[in-house]
């Protein structure tokens, strides 16, 4: 039955169902809770109130005090990490928080982890390395673990495991409808696959359970390099994406323009504790400013990548994010130097006042579709027969409130011109005998670094049949309609 009331009618809802669980903007656990967002933008929108939930049972029926106020926008919050408004806050709506929902255990004899939403993957990670394994999570430590997962998550270990969400073997789920279920690829393939980068379109998971790896210790961190090495760095990038020596490496490459100049920083990571000569290829080449890798364990590399991210006072952030092949031939250093310099351009015409705009080049080898395949399949459609690939993740952290809505308009210039130039170039090159790579054509957005005006469901290869999949599930909208984000 549907009620004509407001948030705060439905706040009271929730809160005569669920006593003690709703907060309100004087209480301790709501200020706390809204203050733990990355972003200014999500703890600039105010909620009615905040649901706090400590069990699966919880979610079920606050979502069936909350289904009857069709007026009322409600969202999911686990870490807050993504800048997107309206992804994990609402102004004026019902926020559910997964903050009591929190932690992770692991059954020895099944090699399985059992991983609540709520909390940050530097908690996960630490929280079975005496078991000497770990999960694929993510590559800061500060990162959310509910909205990482159901968007796919890129690993430093999805090289040879896949995506985090690959490595999910059950969804422990509270569908749009109320109902509490779980969904496997056994049970619901389908389905699996699209709750392996929807995010929350199919319902709100409660409970992950996902394959543990052999993890004891690591070799990685953060080596810095001046802005004259932008090209070499460009160069091993391509030549490490096209031709990985291991998947047990994987880094980052990324640019960050602090007052007028490039300040160049590289994330490495090998799964083991020395790296062997020559698994990072040209990089090794290249001289470096300074230098953190070394030999530790993985939970303390997360923390270490992450430190200070979430500590930038007044800062608000906005994603963008764009999936790319690898061009072969003498299109690659055309094509990545072409994108720097497009990336330089637009940041410095946006006039954004203070800002540190950043563009992160993230090498996504044929080896992750291989993995995915292997797994079942995922959202993104990622296959065995994959192309190299490599997702760039823009992100401007700016400082004043004026300065959003340049923000967006810089990264859509960007990655317009930057489609605009792949298209060129594969023009260009594509018919000269020096190509003989095949040239990868399917290039799903990454939904985690991705804004929210971009099309990422409509680029997944099953989109009509996820779409179709969701309206069945969510018929009256509870979900597509009264939730922000990315839709089918």
């Amino acid at each position: 039955m549907e009620v004509s009331g407001t948030a705060a009618d439905a706040c009271k809802a929730i809160d005569t169902a669920l006593p003690t669980h709703v907060k309100y903007s004087g209480d301790s656990e709501f200020k706390t809770e809204q203050a733990n967002y990355w972003s200014y933008v999500n703890k600039d929108e105010i909620p009615a109130c905040i649901v706090f939930p400590n069990t699966t049972q919880d979610v079920s029926t606050a979502l069936g005090a909350l289904r009857p106020y069709t007026a009322v926008k409600w969202t999911v919050k686990s870490g807050g990490h993504d800048p997107n408004p309206g992804q994990s806050s609402v102004p004026g709506g019902v926020v559910i928080a997964m903050a009591r929902m929190k932690g992770i255990t692991y059954d020895q004899s099944t090699g399985l982890a059992k991983l609540l939403p709520g909390g940050p993957w530097q908690d996960a990670i630490a929280g079975i390395q005496q078991y000497n394994v770990s999960i694929v999570g993510g590559r800061l430590g500060v990162v959310g673990i509910g909205g990482y997962i159901t968007g796919g998550g890129i690993s430093f270990l999805s090289a040879q495991y896949g995506l985090a969400a690959d490595t999910v073997v059950e969804f422990e789920t509270v569908f749009p409808n109320g109902t509490i279920g779980t969904v496997n690829m056994a049970k619901n393939p389908t389905l699996m696959r699209a709750m392996r980068g929807s995010t929350n379109n199919f319902g709100i998971v409660t409970q992950f359970t996902m394959k543990a790896f052999p993890v004891v210790q690591v070799w990685g961190g953060q080596r810095i390099y001046s802005s004259g090495s932008i090209p070499a760095l460009l160069e091993a990038f391509h030549d490490f994406t096209e031709s990985p020596v291991d998947p047990r490496a994987a880094i980052i490459l990324t640019l960050e323009r602090v007052a007028g100049i490039n300040v160049v920083l590289m994330f490495y990571f090998w799964h083991g504790p020395t790296p062997p000569v020559g698994v990072f290829k040209k990089f090794e080449n290249i001289t470096h400013l300074s230098d953190s890798c070394s030999t530790r364990s993985y939970a303390d590399l997360l923390q270490g990548n992450g430190r200070g991210a979430n500590e930038i006072p007044g800062v608000r952030t906005s994603f963008r994010s764009m999936t790319l092949p690898n061009l072969p031939g003498d299109s690659a250093a055309e094509f990545q130097k072409g994108i720097v310099q497009i990336w330089n351009n637009a940041s410095e015409a946006a006039n954004l006042g203070l800002s540190v705009p950043s563009i992160a080049f993230q090498s996504f080898p044929s080896y992750i579709g291989k993995a995915s395949e292997a797994a079942g399949g995922n959202a993104m459609g990622l296959k065995s027969t994959d192309g190299p690939r490599f997702i760039i993740e823009l992100t401007y952290l700016t400082w004043a409130k004026s300065a959003d809505a340049g923000v967006r308009t810089a990264g859509a210039n960007i990655t317009t011109q930057a489609a605009a130039l792949r298209t060129t170039l594969e023009s260009k090159y594509s018919s000269k005998a020096n190509v003989k790579v095949k040239l990868e054509n399917y290039t799903p957005y990454f939904i985690n670094d991705a804004q929210d005006n971009q099309p990422v469901t409509q680029s997944y290869a099953e989109y009509n049949a996820f779409s179709q999949l969701q309206k069945e599930m969510d018929s009256d909208g509870f979900f597509s309609k009264r939730i922000g984000g990315f839709k089918y």
